[in-house]
């Protein structure tokens, strides 16, 4: 009896409640630690933590759905190759002197910026030079006639076309590319990153990106960097590397073959970048200790007697950057983007479930940062810089984190709004709807010399949810405009899952980022939410339990019901704000 009178006071209604509270309170505490620490809960959390996570998008899409659908800014579009388009122009890919003409237009008509959601790899004028080298074989044709030939290739060469129009109007028009390889394993590691840096500045990619205009400014206290002359030693060994393994390699003859050749040497060179600095796994650790000296008489700023003390102090000071690494850039083909000044790349964020909720607004390869196509368009119709400020995270301090991405005025400096991003750089994406809120304007539209066009876009008016076809005139539609140019066409473009619809255009989701920078109406996730969060959830389920003990079941419904309606009314004012909170946690518990 006094066995069964001793359990009664750890088993019973109020008991039952605070244990369902705590364990509760334990699941948020490392839900948010996972959070926080930019852990990939699909592949490292479990089966509970899944399941939390997939609730919490859940909640997400359904707060974006019960607002309902409502119209972009009026300054953005999408430029669509669509099944108008594939009619026009009879064939795919689309011709790249199609494309000059499309954004000739637009721009002659008042367009402020032209941002692709394509690239453009390879060379599309072959075709017309192996028609010549056909007839040349066959009748031996003369300089003269080569010349003349040659000439007329030139003239209708569709990707010089396209190369002239992109360098005439290169200050509207954004190009993108796109990166093959997310390196987490980079991301996740300190000092080898400087090595890392080193390789990206002797690539394809950082001749691209270095020879454009900038638009991003980065404030990082905690970036560290090696000696001129030790980046010099270190950059000519990666050359012997690559050497090496294009001697054992036959000459690529297909763009197949030389993207598996360029992979191989990135793999290489990275795979170094793993055992960079470490005695005994460094090959050039033992020369470089002795040249020593005379890297410290090149850079007065050296402090360290020997080698091993700069190692160690570099190894111990450098923090992990949670800013995501890319690698392997898929770049546009160099006759096309000869004379471009800006790029961005188009890589979505997919979260657990596929869907697209956050956008990257920029990625990074060592020190190097670049933007995205949606951050690049609207800062440069704008002419708005993008600053980046990097500090130690204050819950880890092994890593830092994006702290803040302020926007500023091109000419004065002065500042103009923040972005509220995660850790990473990325923005929740405030979509508008399902596809066609925002105007979609045909290439088709654009290739022809007509005044006006047609637009589609989807209506809202009472019940009324419908698609139509608007027409207007092209000096007017396009005056200011910021256009996303993407495949739309079926079978073409790329589907994406959005919280508002399974098939969604992947082009449109970069217009709704543009419209999110362009509104500033924007969601975010509150930085003290897991304090707030773990105290609420305490006591609430200390009221809850004490409550319920004592109260009937009547009673016990009307208290739980009201306090449910209340969870959710205040979900509903912070959603209101723009915040984003996990609603999960106080409705389960």
């Amino acid at each position: 009896m006094k066995y069964l009178q001793w359990l009664r006071h750890f088993v019973n209604p109020f008991a039952l409640g605070l244990y369902i509270s705590l364990f509760f309170i334990g699941a948020a505490w490392k839900f948010y630690s996972h959070q926080t620490l930019g852990t990939d809960i699909k592949n490292h959390g479990s089966s509970l933590l899944k399941l939390l996570h997939s609730a919490d998008q859940m909640a997400h899409d359904l707060r974006l759905q019960s607002r309902g659908e409502r119209y972009g800014s009026k300054d953005v579009a999408l430029l669509a190759v669509d099944e108008k388009t594939l009619q026009a122009v009879g064939s795919w890919p689309i011709p790249r002197d199609a494309y000059a003409k499309a954004i000739s237009n637009a721009l002659k008509y008042g367009a402020k910026v032209i941002s692709f959601d394509a690239t453009f790899p390879e060379s599309s004028s072959q075709k017309l030079k192996t028609i010549f080298q056909t007839v040349n074989k066959k009748h031996s044709l003369n300089k003269n006639i080569k010349n003349a030939f040659l000439k007329e290739i030139r003239k209708r060469d569709p990707d010089l076309i396209f190369s002239k129009a992109i360098k005439k109007y290169a200050d509207h028009i954004v190009m993108g590319t796109f990166f093959e390889k997310q390196n987490w394993q980079m991301t996740n590691l300190s000092y080898e990153n400087i090595c890392h840096n080193l390789i990206y500045e002797q690539s394809p990619a950082f001749q691209v990106w270095d020879n454009e205009e900038s638009f991003l400014i980065v404030h990082d206290m905690n970036e560290r960097s090696i000696p001129d002359l030790l980046s010099e030693i270190y950059k000519e060994h990666f050359k012997t590397i690559e050497e090496e393994i294009r001697s054992k390699t036959p000459a690529p003859k297909t763009s197949l073959e030389r993207v598996r050749l360029r992979n191989r040497i990135e793999e290489k060179k990275t795979e170094y970048c793993l055992s960079w600095l470490k005695p005994g796994e460094d090959e050039q650790y033992t020369a470089i200790a002795e040249l020593w000296e005379q890297i410290k008489a090149e850079d007065e700023d050296i402090e360290e007697k020997t080698f091993d003390q700069f190692v160690e102090k570099l190894v111990h000071s450098s923090l992990r950057n949670s800013v995501l690494v890319a690698g392997n850039w898929t770049l546009n083909h160099p006759v096309i983007s000869a004379g471009a000044k800006n790029t961005g790349f188009f890589n979505a964020v997919q979260d657990s479930d596929g869907a697209i909720r956050r956008s990257r607004l920029f990625a990074r390869e060592g020190s190097h940062y670049m933007p995205s196509i949606s951050l690049k368009a609207f800062l440069l119709a704008k002419n708005y810089n993008a600053e980046i400020t990097i500090e130690k995270d204050l819950e880890d301090p092994t890593r830092k984190v994006v702290t803040a991405l302020s926007i500023t005025d091109g000419d004065s400096g002065d500042a103009v709004f923040n972005i509220p991003v995660d850790p990473e750089g990325n923005l929740i994406i405030n979509y508008a709807g399902r596809k066609n809120m925002f105007p979609h304007v045909s290439m088709a539209e654009l290739i022809n010399n007509k005044d006006e066009m047609i637009v589609e876009q989807r209506i809202i008016e009472g019940n009324k949810r419908s698609i139509e076809d608007i027409k207007v005139k092209k000096s007017d539609f396009l005056k200011n405009k910021i256009l996303v140019l993407g495949a739309t066409a079926v079978g073409v473009y790329d589907l994406r899952v959005t919280p508002f619809e399974k098939n969604y255009p992947g082009a449109e989701t970069h217009v709704n980022v543009i419209d999110n920078l362009l509104r500033r109406d924007f969601l975010y996730r509150h930085p003290n939410e897991e304090i707030y969060m773990v105290a609420t959830l305490f006591f609430l389920g200390l009221l809850m339990s004490l409550a319920l003990s004592k109260l009937g079941a009547i009673s016990g419904i009307i208290l739980t019901t009201g306090i449910l309606i209340a969870t959710l009314a205040i979900d509903h004012y912070f959603f209101q704000q723009g915040i984003i909170i996990s609603i999960i946690f106080p409705l389960i518990t």
